[in-house]
């Protein structure tokens, strides 16, 4: 049942975005996102190697430039239509292709520009939708959909390897990011999101949603607590979509927007009087400034400048409610004895759990439950790269990492075959979109024996 919402969601992604691509001919082989040089949209068209930028008064584009460089890794990919972010890394125009592994830097020289590849990376596929930003002048992307997987793991790219590493969690993250409800708090090193209810979660009828926060200090997720989606259904404005302004989440409805500090758990509303905001627009700040964007009726992937607003501006047009953004406050309950009572119940039991799970999984030392634990939580399994670097291994030999690896894999499997009896626990499969690469797996048949061993 699992898979077949998860195939139904993949599907719907395909379809959305050859949709996207069948509707506006433009849009083949067409690189857009919003430059923050000129404030406006940024177009390049791959097959005539042009930029243009877009024209506030005749809402099109007007040629500015040549293209000299050629991307057939671009315009080889299985889809066309892409989400392009673009990011200023020190005084560099950094751009990067959401579905895909591929980053930029956009080079200008008069009126020819050049898009300069940074990474040598082929995955693809795996983070659609992935939200992306900017730590200490390092590109961060978070969340994500592909492969019937909803993503959880945060990477960062990391320009002298030319590649994209995983940042590695102290504790549990939520099983999925809500990618379109996410933000980097600047101020608090740290990012703010929801967790991703599954299709399959919904048909359960569970549909809860939490407010999570990820402290880079840390590494550590923290539950905030319980989203109010009354608050949301009063107001008519939807829980499912939010645009990150000045370390606020900004849910744009129909009929106005929520503004919502997860930091103070207080909520403001705008009074209407701006009809920019509302209708649903995106919304881009800028430093000091809000750039309004309106989805063209028949393409929601083509979208306009209606207008644009100073920060003082924008605050101008809310008032704060009584609502509170969580049902339940987490500041309250940290102040009381109940709170102090249930922390101490709830290490006592983790504390006797653990001494349990110690004797029940003596089989295995440390680093080998470790990696079963990675593996029971992550359907698609780890990558050579990814299980290179848990061993501490990547900057070995290519000889020595198969053998390292190749011994840890033996060693789990051995152990589980001599109590448990059965096949190999982990395996080692080769991937269905290029078979040069593989990936290791729990068993299926053996995931639920492995749960009830382990948790």
């Amino acid at each position: 049942m699992k898979q077949f919402y998860s195939g139904i969601i993949f599907i719907f992604l395909l379809i959305h975005l050859s949709f996207a691509a069948h509707i506006s001919k433009a849009n083949t082989f067409e690189l857009k996102w919003f430059n923050h040089d000129r404030k406006l949209l940024i177009k390049i068209d791959l097959k005539t190697n042009q930029v243009f930028k877009e024209n506030i008064t005749s809402r099109g584009f007007d040629f500015i430039g040549n293209l000299s460089s050629q991307h057939p890794e671009i315009t080889s990919l299985d889809s066309h239509y892409f989400v392009i972010k673009e990011f200023k890394i020190k005084n560099r125009v950094i751009i990067s292709l959401k579905g895909t592994s591929l980053v930029y830097e956009l080079i200008k020289n008069d009126k020819t520009y050049q898009l300069k590849r940074l990474d040598n990376s082929s995955f693809k596929g795996f983070n659609f939708f992935a939200y992306q930003f900017v730590r200490k002048d390092t590109l961060f992307s978070i969340g994500g959909y592909g492969f019937w997987h909803y993503n959880n793991t945060l990477t960062f790219f990391d320009e002298k390897n030319k590649g994209w590493d995983i940042y590695k969690y102290s504790n549990d993250a939520p099983d999925a990011i809500a990618y379109d409800v996410c933000g980097y708090d600047d101020q608090n090193d740290g990012i703010w999101t929801f967790n991703f209810i599954k299709p399959e979660k919904i048909a359960e009828g569970g549909n809860d949603q939490f407010l999570y926060f990820f402290d880079f200090k840390t590494k550590k997720w923290e539950e905030k607590g319980k989203v109010n989606k009354a608050l949301f259904s009063n107001y008519n404005n939807s829980i499912e979509r939010a645009c990150w302004i000045a370390n606020k989440f900004a849910f744009n409805g129909k009929e106005g927007v929520i503004l919502v500090d997860p930091l103070t758990n207080k909520v403001s509303i705008n009074d209407l009087s701006n009809r920019f905001l509302g209708n649903g627009n995106e919304l881009i700040q800028e430093k000091d400034s809000l750039y309004v964007y309106n989805p063209k009726d028949m393409n929601p992937h083509e979208k306009y400048q209606v207008v644009k607003l100073s920060m003082n501006q924008f605050w101008e047009h809310f008032k704060p409610i009584e609502d509170s953004f969580l049902e339940h406050s987490y500041f309250q309950s940290k102040s009381t004895w109940f709170g102090i009572l249930i922390a101490f119940l709830i290490i006592g039991y983790l504390y006797v759990s653990n001494l349990y799970r110690k004797k029940e999984n003596t089989i295995f030392n440390e680093n080998e439950l470790n990696i079963l634990k990675i593996l029971i939580h992550n359907e698609s399994g780890l990558s050579t790269d990814e299980l290179n670097q848990f061993l501490d291994i990547s900057k070995k030999n290519i000889d020595i990492q198969k053998n390292q690896r190749n011994q840890f894999i033996k060693n789990i499997n051995s152990k589980f075959q001599i109590k448990y009896g059965g096949d190999n626990l982990i395996e080692r499969k080769s991937s269905e979109s290029d078979k040069r690469f593989v990936s290791y797996r729990i068993n299926e048949h053996y995931v639920s024996l492995l749960k009830s061993i382990i948790h």
